[in-house]
């Protein structure tokens, strides 16, 4: 291995590092009938062991959501990020699980196909 002669001792480790994510397939929900997915807005983290997260969902309902255990320590939400979410039908309880985060590119691609309407996350404003 060669002499490390730009950036510090983590510079090599970067080189390498697949940070490009512009290039992953754009997830949607499914849209059948019996589906139960739906998109959302993070409206704030409620912590907790395992993790929840508050959800506008499109349908209008605020879910609590746990963060699945392969994006635990991995991949971080903050407040107004859009998410795809999976929840129980069969149950009366507003919980769900948050199947995939949207990079600001997907969320404006899911607008310019006419997947996503923003006008269905707005708070009580």
């Amino acid at each position: 291995m060669g002499k490390n002669l730009k950036g510090g001792n983590k510079a090599k480790r970067q080189k390498n590092s697949t940070g490009d994510n512009s290039r992953r397939a754009l997830l949607t929900k499914d849209n059948s009938a019996d589906s139960s997915q739906l998109y959302g807005k993070v409206v704030k983290r409620l912590g907790g062991r395992p993790a929840l997260i508050l959800i506008l969902c499109e349908d209008g309902l605020e879910r609590k959501c746990i963060i699945r255990g392969k994006f635990n320590k991995r991949v971080w939400f903050n407040e107004n990020d859009y998410v795809l979410i999976t929840y129980n039908q069969t149950t009366s309880d507003k919980t769900g699980e948050i199947v995939h985060k949207y990079f600001p590119h997907e969320v404006a691609q899911l607008i310019s196909r006419g997947e996503l309407d923003e006008g269905k996350f707005k708070l009580g404003d």
